[in-house]
């Protein structure tokens, strides 16, 4: 699994240079920066776009996913993906309406998703990698009435925030392609306050 946020930078030369080969991902989020860079075709793991959909159909559109559901030592981890508005307005001059695509809410669309993915696919864990920041995170796991989903990886503060548990929901930060972030959850017990040991580190 990977943070949302930049994965593709130029390099001194201005040639597009890309990150990921260095981590081995299970899955990533789309943000306004994938969405300006044109990276889907190029990428060999999922990207999730759980609220960034096709406007006609509403669903997922061409090079992204909704949801992937990944095993890691026998736990079933959902990962969905997600981005607020500041996906649309304020961070790019991608015209999404005009490409055919819809920003839903990401307060509703996440926790619909991980839901399902826990009564159709039959989900351990549900994590949601969140291109919101993480005041915004902390509002998606508030407005998860279900407690669907057991972690929010945040990204776009560019802020180190500690690990933290938000109506049941540990809310962590994640940091650009730099550092790697590590997250851990049982699903047979209550998520726990998170501890900065066990919950989430950083390293360059």
């Amino acid at each position: 699994m990977a943070v949302p946020g930049r994965r593709v930078e130029p390099d001194r030369s201005g040639r597009r240079r890309d990150r990921q080969p260095r981590v081995r991902l299970r899955a990533d989020a789309i943000t306004d920066a994938e969405s300006g860079g044109g990276v889907t075709n190029d990428s060999r793991f999922p990207w999730l776009a759980t609220n960034l959909v096709d406007a006609d159909t509403g669903e997922a559109f061409a090079g992204t996913e909704s949801a992937r559901v990944v095993d890691r030592g026998g736990v079933r981890v959902g990962l969905i993906g997600l981005v607020d508005d500041g996906a649309t307005f304020g961070k790019t001059n991608i015209d999404f309406e005009g490409e055919g695509l819809r920003v839903e809410d990401y307060t509703e669309t996440g926790p619909a998703e991980a839901k399902r993915l826990r009564e159709e696919e039959d989900v351990d864990v549900v994590v949601a990698l969140a291109h919101t920041g993480v005041p915004d995170a902390e509002a998606l796991a508030e407005a998860d009435t279900d407690d669907a989903i057991d972690v929010v990886v945040a990204g776009d503060d560019e802020i180190v925030y500690p690990p933290e548990a938000t109506s049941g929901t540990v809310v962590t930060e994640g940091r650009p392609a730099r550092t790697t972030s590590a997250n851990s959850a049982s699903p047979s017990t209550p998520t726990p306050a998170p501890s900065p040991a066990s919950t989430a580190t950083c390293s360059r």
